[in-house]
């Protein structure tokens, strides 16, 4: 290998070493050199202890002078995840770092600063780096007795005393600069402690694994001024990422009321109820006129025995009492519920019910039930998943109308269909939505695709269990249909449960509606992106991307079954680009094709012809957006619908041509 390939092979290493790391906590049992025996990925990665996990990240890497000496400055990033805001919070962290030479002739890195070194003094609600409201930090150099001069850094992040807050969903910026002579390197070690004082512990850079430094592999975002020892504390912050505040702390733990209109998912309704009585009882009970309530969906809830109403209020009630989880709940006295049909008004006899407490939310994570209310059973699943960023419910609605196709259309034009050897008694369609949680700016996840499939696997498989060779048909948006096929693809591949066996058997269509199978353009939505957790997510969904390249290899390889029938809708209109306009999330940008036709219809090999490629002249996010039933739009999904459910039996591979 000559100098030039050394060179090009040394940078990679470096940079390399410089990729986040997902901490693989142990639990502390006092050791110091517990954690060291772990081999770190080179990549994030989602690997957690009982769910708690933090990801540590290089933001930037730059290099210039500490007076007569080279010098680094490096700015690491910090985000926390635990399985919720109680007792198993985290409450405090430490981190520190040793800096170390590579080779004997090298000089020892020495520490010249460390920053922040406490936001003790800043005001409580500063809109600052490091906000004191959320969380104290402490930092200084440190040395061990055989060095003269830091070699260390170290900071201490913990809760206020007596705050029920928690250092989840915080972002947390740290800073160094480290002069050198020759090439060094730096091991990592993080302590975390939940509010129970479980100690937990990790070397995302581990002896075995370092943080490598040549003195000339940048990373991120560069400062302008490269004589370090010159910067104002000021001017480091101002380069710093800021901190996205805890939306608790803003709002005084209360979520903010959705604006009028917004359909809202109401869970806990009885199942003995009519969706009548249930309006009368929200207009009694909230106090406001019957005409202001549109209750758009009243069905049974899939994973308990009690209905789901999906609800639009023309003013959001003032009565509801909102929480910190981003719901409203309301706890209705037995005294106001109905009885017979009637809302009674007079003193509850010993033997009426007991309060009911109802909760709202309009996220509408997990599935969600559109068909209505009645005895017969359901005899085919249809599942809609949406988008990146996307919502179940509004991905699927008319842009700036009431109409949604999947609960205002879909039911009845499938009832309508004619009764056939594989439906005797006709059929009658349970249609779920389903929501994950993908949104883009503020992200505090470093879920992949395999996680999110893993959500959907084993949501669906809870919700199958009774009835698992029930027919399925799926419908994807965009990355819904990726999310779609990464789960056919586990359950091709696993030795899973009898119920994922049998709904796999039981599929019977896929309907993709912009589906980036080779990528879509993502170079708008990483600008906003930068360095949030999700970035390595939104990476993979590129164009050129190795994970969607496996699974587009993988998916008709293991997904054989000609009795699935795939169609593939590919947008013929330009979209516009997420941008950042007043500090918001907006859809203003420059115009691009998101995912091409290739990317879109990149599909099984006999199902790439005219009879299953459908272009539909839209944008991306309108693919799946209606206006009513008369759309010819719509028509074209309605016909898939009546091809999948009046085919029957397998298709003929031989007969369906390739083009």
């Amino acid at each position: 290998m000559d100098e030039t390939s050394d060179s090009i092979q040394e940078a990679k290493d470096v940079a390399a070493a410089l990729d986040a790391r997902v901490c693989q906590f142990e639990i502390d049992g006092g050791s110091n050199k517990l954690g060291h025996g772990v081999e770190p990925p080179t990549k994030a990665a989602h690997v957690e202890l009982f769910s708690y996990g933090v990801i540590a990240s290089v933001s930037s890497l730059t290099y210039g002078t500490w007076e007569k000496d080279d010098a680094a400055l490096l700015v690491m990033v910090l985000n926390f995840r635990s399985p919720d805001s109680g007792i198993l919070r985290f409450t405090k962290a430490e981190l520190s770092i040793d800096f170390e030479k590579q080779r004997p002739e090298d000089g020892s890195p020495v520490v010249q600063l460390c920053h922040p070194e406490s936001n003790k003094n800043l005001a409580a609600n500063a809109p600052g780096v490091w906000p004191p409201a959320a969380y104290l930090i402490k930092g200084r150099r440190w040395s061990k007795m055989s060095q003269e001069e830091p070699h260390q850094v170290f900071w201490e992040i913990s809760i206020p005393r007596g705050s029920s807050a928690d250092i989840n969903n915080n972002s947390i910026p740290l800073c160094t600069i480290v002069s050198f002579r020759g090439s060094f390197m730096a091991t990592v070690r993080l302590k975390a402690t939940t509010a129970l004082k479980l100690k937990l512990e990790s070397f995302p850079w581990s002896k075995k694994d370092p943080m490598l430094f040549n003195g000339h592999t940048l990373k991120g975002k560069q400062f302008s001024k490269t004589k370090f020892a010159e910067l104002e504390r000021d001017q480091i912050e101002e380069h710093l990422p800021r901190q996205h505040p805890n939306r608790d702390l803003i709002v005084g733990g209360e979520s903010p009321a959705p604006i009028p209109g917004t359909v809202c998912r109401i869970h806990g309704i009885p199942i003995s109820y009519t969706a009548d009585i249930f309006s009368e009882l929200l207009s009694k009970v909230l106090n406001i006129p019957s005409a202001s309530i549109q209750i758009k969906s009243f069905s049974r809830n899939p994973n308990h025995e009690e209905i789901t109403a999906l609800v639009s209020f023309t003013t959001f009630p003032t009565k509801l009492k909102r929480t910190q989880s981003g719901r409203w709940q309301m706890s209705v006295p037995s005294t106001e519920l109905p009885r017979n049909g009637e809302i009674h008004a007079s003193p509850p006899s010993p033997l009426s019910s007991p309060s009911l407490d109802l909760h709202f939310d309009t996220n509408f994570l997990g599935f969600t039930n559109l068909s209505p209310f009645s005895g017969d059973p359901f005899n085919i699943d249809i599942v809609a998943v949406h988008g990146l960023g996307g919502h179940a419910y509004g991905s699927f609605k008319q842009r700036g109308g009431p109409y949604m196709w999947l609960s205002d259309s879909l039911y009845d034009n499938l009832r309508n269909i004619a009764r056939s050897e594989e439906f005797p008694q006709g059929i009658r369609p349970r249609i779920l939505l389903y929501g994950h949680d993908s949104h883009i700016h503020q992200s505090q996840t470093f879920q992949c695709l395999e996680d999110l499939a893993i959500d959907l696997k084993l949501l669906l498989r809870g919700i199958r269990e009774k009835d698992p060779t029930r027919p399925l048909i799926f419908i994807g948006h965009s990355l819904g249909g990726l999310l779609i096929k990464q789960l056919l693809i586990q359950w091709a591949i696993e030795d899973g449960s009898a119920t994922d066996k049998s709904s796999r058997e039981a599929t019977i269509g896929l309907l993709l509606f912009g589906v980036p199978n080779r990528g879509m353009d993502i170079t708008a939505i990483l600008s906003i992106v930068g360095e949030q957790p999700n970035a390595e997510f939104i990476s993979s969904l590129g164009i050129g991307s190795p994970i969607l390249a496996d699974q587009s290899k993988a998916f008709p390889t293991l997904c054989k079954s000609t009795k699935m029938r795939t169609y593939s809708f590919f947008e013929t209109c330009l979209s516009n680009t997420a941008t950042m306009v007043g500090g918001k999330l907006s859809i203003t940008g420059k115009p691009v094709v998101l995912v091409d036709k290739a990317s879109a219809t990149h599909g099984r090999p006999w199902e790439m012809n005219n009879q299953f490629i459908i272009p539909i002249q839209r944008t991306h996010s309108d693919l799946v957006k209606f206006d009513s039933k008369y759309s010819h739009d719509y028509e074209k999904v309605r016909g898939c619908f009546n091809e999948i459910l009046g085919a029957g039996k397998s298709m003929s591979v031989e007969a369906l041509p390739l083009e």
